[in-house]
């Protein structure tokens, strides 16, 4: 019966402690798209068209990696 419940404190701990480190990691996707719209803008304005530059989801949380990656690709 102990080792039972052990077993079951620790799978609950694990869990929890996995959970954790991932939202460590975890991001909003604004973080990585600050320089977008400055980018579109002077692109545009360079070959003299207007834009308009919407993102949706920008409070959606992605991976720091992937990020990071998106910052210099």
């Amino acid at each position: 019966m102990d080792l039972e419940l052990f077993d079951r404190r620790f799978v609950n701990f694990s869990t929890r402690l996995y959970h954790e480190v991932l939202d460590c990691r975890m991001r909003p996707f604004a973080d990585g798209i600050q320089g977008f719209r400055r980018m579109a803008r002077d692109v545009a304005q360079t070959l003299g068209k207007t834009i308009q530059f919407e993102v949706q989801g920008e409070s959606t949380p992605v991976d720091r990696e992937i990020l990071e990656r998106l910052k210099a690709p």
